[in-house]
């Protein structure tokens, strides 16, 4: 599995479908769950929770990951979450929010 992570972080940058594929899957498996997120979403459904804005704040101080166990119930939650950055491919839909290419354009949770 954490080869499947691990390709996976580095597929993000490029496919967004699979993003959204491998969600679902392990969404209903129910032992990872994943999330695109910004500090200016477009979808409200995007919008960060509180690890994940403070995380996105020290991305764009340069930080290049972040992560935290969280107590939840009688469960230990481990919470990853790496940088995504503008490329040109994004901007198609995201320089109506300002953002130039290599900046910091949310994160994957």
């Amino acid at each position: 599995m954490l080869d499947i992570c691990i390709q996976f972080k580095y597929n993000i940058y490029k496919n967004h479908i699979t993003f959204i594929h491998l969600r679902e899957v392990y969404y209903e498996e129910g032992d990872y769950k994943f999330h695109i997120t910004s500090l200016k979403p477009l979808n409200p459904n995007n919008t960060p929770d509180e690890f994940e804005k403070k995380a996105l704040m020290f991305f764009e101080k340069g930080e290049k990951e972040s992560f935290v166990t969280e107590k939840k119930g009688d469960k230990s939650i481990f919470r990853y979450m790496a940088p995504l950055f503008v490329e040109k491919s994004c901007l198609g839909c995201h320089a109506k929010q300002g953002y130039k290419l290599e900046e910091v354009r949310g994160g994957i949770s």
